[in-house]
């Protein structure tokens, strides 16, 4: 009996093995190579400063450090009653800006892009307005605990609009692991090498600044809850040796209260971009913004 329960053992785990390895086939997308070089518009029109991103898209099998910034593209905002703001200067990288007034929220606001023979128009949009940031918190629930980073808000005005969009740039105080006492200041007019005290360095760098930026999509809906209100919304986290809280940290938040289909978009984007890969994650599907 022994015998035979280990022969039924075996082959059951046999089947099991060759069933697994029956349903994992290769992928082969269908129309996907040609997706290269398609304009994306990154940005959204805003009081007091107008961002916008222009590059190109990469094929599926080329590599994100491929993307193409667009530089020579003419760019402008355009109002419903038929004005004109100056054209947006170009800041390099393919960031373009402009000062923008306070928006009307009687009138409605597109973007104008003219690109090599080419002109692209966003949709006619109402500005909405975006509440204040209640609270922005830094917490940890001991001394080696990760660091979490938290937003709050809510909105009063009974609002369309429950849907929120977050990002943020960091800073932060680094300090060299030891001084130095000396610096290579260069050669003489002999061809020697000069070696100075460190204290005469002109532009010493033992204490310096480093910079970041949110790169993952934060969104948050509050529309199937009973008030639009978010409590401690996570922006991001750190562990608790992370060299960023070594001396001193500062992060600024900018929160955006957006429409309904920018939601959509976006939850798309964060679905195919960063939970994509997994044996069980759902297919890339399409995503068509507002131009």
């Amino acid at each position: 009996m022994k015998t035979i329960s280990k022969i039924v053992y075996g082959f059951v785990i046999a089947l099991l093995m060759f069933s697994y390895q029956s349903c994992v086939t290769e992928y082969d997308p269908k129309n996907l190579n040609n997706v290269g070089g398609l304009l994306v518009v990154e940005g959204t029109i805003s009081d007091n400063v107008t961002v916008v991103k222009l590059s190109r898209s990469v094929g599926l099998g080329e590599s994100i450090d491929d993307v193409k910034m667009v530089g020579n593209a003419s760019m402008y905002i355009e109002c419903s009653d038929g004005t004109l703001m100056q054209e947006m200067s170009y800041e390099g990288n393919g960031t373009y800006s402009i000062e923008t007034p306070t928006l009307h929220p009687d009138k409605q606001y597109r973007l104008c892009i003219s690109l090599e023979g080419d002109e692209y128009l966003s949709e006619f949009l109402s500005p909405i307005t975006t509440p204040e940031i209640d609270a922005l918190e830094v917490m940890k629930e001991d001394r080696k605990a990760p660091v979490h980073v938290y937003v709050s808000t809510h909105d009063d005005s009974d609002s369309p609009s429950r849907y929120y969009r977050w990002s943020y740039i960091e800073h932060w105080e680094r300090k060299a692991s030891h001084n130095a006492n000396a610096y290579y200041a260069g050669v003489d007019e002999n061809g020697q090498e000069v070696i100075l005290p460190y204290d005469q360095y002109p532009n010493p760098y033992y204490y310096c600044w480093g910079k970041d930026s949110s790169t993952s999509l934060i969104i948050e809906s509050t529309a199937k809850l009973s008030e639009d209100k978010i409590v401690r919304k996570e922006l991001k986290t750190m562990s608790y040796d992370d060299r960023r809280l070594s001396v001193l940290y500062y992060i600024k938040v900018a929160q955006n209260k957006i429409r309904k289909e920018a939601y959509d978009y976006f939850l798309n984007m964060k679905k195919n971009v960063e939970d994509a890969g997994g044996l069980f994650s759902q297919m890339p599907t399409e995503m068509k913004g507002n131009i």
